[in-house]
């Protein structure tokens, strides 16, 4: 139930004018737009205030390992080892190692027990591609803090605008295109040397930069020139070519100037204002398939089940790239925090860009750790905080918000902030 007026509900929201199952809701037609005939109406579940699940009877988790290209590993699922389309759940008390190069495309992911993306020796590249992920009562392990890990890992969130939603809650959307946490998602990435300042002035045009020399980026790696001029949109997206000796060329000329120096600004004016360049590409790669410009989400928040078992949300990120996610025109961004008030989270040395719509959103959460991360490429909102305690954001990047291209929504202008405190908790 919200507590709009009825002139400012928006298109999503709950109006719940009685406490009986009968719902009613008025509409207006102009008859003007000739193409909009005919409406469609779709009920949603959660009615009552919180939405039935299957019960998990919980257990020990074993102490030996599955494979999951193993038959035997699934017990007496239907099936054996889960095919395109499937709805898989890796049940509790399983100890589950995703040991395929790539996964078919799953309808659902259900983790109720421990998923780890298996680490090798040799490189052994991960892709898993599913709809919606849903790690529940249990664990999503890539890497650990002691051994990131060192391969490629994928996943990629299936689906478009009309998808299948994940029920949660009644208070929590989830929506669809999702990797939802009320569980531990737990992913180190290969460590990487995250930013670099500009030590000479790159012109437009050019095809070569200048940064420090030493660092660990490499052909093929995705980088971010922020701007340096007061023309905040000129911001360029590039990929390398090469880099030796602090030189980069890059994959196409650059449409914008961008100030560098050898030497800092700071002692003169209290701030360096050499352009920065960031490093957008990690080895851990959470995306949303590119279909009907619909991206994905990594949700984290609290369930609680029936029974009344609290399950508190969590997510431990660092050097993971989120990338193609968010989702336009809605508050569904690229990571979002809703009522995960009773686990801890932090996510670290990330880069998360060009997303279709917000990047992050921390409401109504607590504990929540944000440091050294990158947030570039979205609309409206970069980051939104909003009813949150004892949370830390220190030295993260901003940048590359723009417009929605709306001028005015019902004579209120439309936000266009990097970061937005306590400013409004829904758009």
């Amino acid at each position: 139930m919200i507590d709009k007026s009825s002139r400012d509900l928006i298109s999503g929201d709950n109006w719940v004018r009685n406490e009986t199952d009968i719902r009613t809701f008025e509409l207006v037609i102009n008859g003007k737009e000739e193409s909009s005939k005919t409406l469609k109406v779709e009920p949603l579940m959660c009615i009552h205030g919180a939405c039935v699940l299957e019960e998990v009877e919980e257990v020990e988790l074993e102490e030996g390992q599955r494979l999951w290209s193993n038959p035997e590993s699934w017990g007496d699922r239907e099936g054996g080892i889960p095919v395109e389309g499937d709805d898989v759940e890796i049940m509790s008390g399983w100890n589950m190692l995703l040991d395929l190069n790539e996964t078919p495309k799953f309808k659902t992911l259900t983790i109720n027990g421990r998923l780890s993306f298996i680490q090798k020796s040799e490189q052994f590249d991960i892709h898993l591609m599913a709809e919606r992920i849903f790690v529940r009562a249990g664990e999503f392990f890539i890497g650990s803090e002691d051994e990131p890990f060192t391969s490629e890992a994928k996943i990629t969130l299936m689906g478009g605008q009309k998808s299948e939603t994940l029920t949660l809650s009644g208070t929590v959307e989830a929506g669809n295109k999702v990797l939802a946490v009320s569980g531990l998602a737990s992913f180190y990435g290969a460590p990487r040397d995250r930013m670099s300042r500009l030590l000479m002035n790159a012109y437009k045009g050019q095809d070569k930069i200048v940064v420090e020399p030493g660092l660990d980026w490499k052909e093929g790696d995705e980088i971010y020139l922020a701007p340096t001029a007061m023309q905040y949109t000129h911001s360029d997206y590039r990929t390398i070519v090469s880099y030796q000796g602090g030189e980069i060329i890059l994959d196409k000329p650059l449409d914008y100037y961008h100030y560098g120096d050898a030497e800092s600004t700071e002692e003169e004016f209290s701030v360096d204002m050499r352009g920065e360049v960031l490093l957008l590409s990690r080895n851990i790669k959470i995306h949303g398939e590119d279909i009907d410009g619909w991206g994905g989400q990594v949700l984290a928040t609290d369930l609680f089940e029936m029974d009344g078992t609290w399950r508190k949300g969590s997510l431990m990120f660092d050097n993971v790239q989120v990338y193609k996610c968010s989702q336009k025109d809605a508050y569904h961004s690229s990571i979002r925090f809703e009522g995960a008030t009773g686990g801890h989270s932090r996510i670290t040395n990330s880069a998360i860009h060009n997303g279709l719509d917000w990047g992050l959103i921390v409401w109504s959460s607590n504990n929540v750790e944000i440091i050294d991360n990158t947030f570039v490429g979205f609309r409206a909102v970069g980051m939104n905080l909003d009813l949150i305690r004892n949370c830390t954001f220190t030295g993260n990047f901003i940048g590359d918000v723009l417009g929605r291209g709306i001028e005015f929504i019902d004579m209120t202008i439309d936000k266009e902030a990097c970061v937005a405190y306590s400013s409004y908790v829904k758009p």
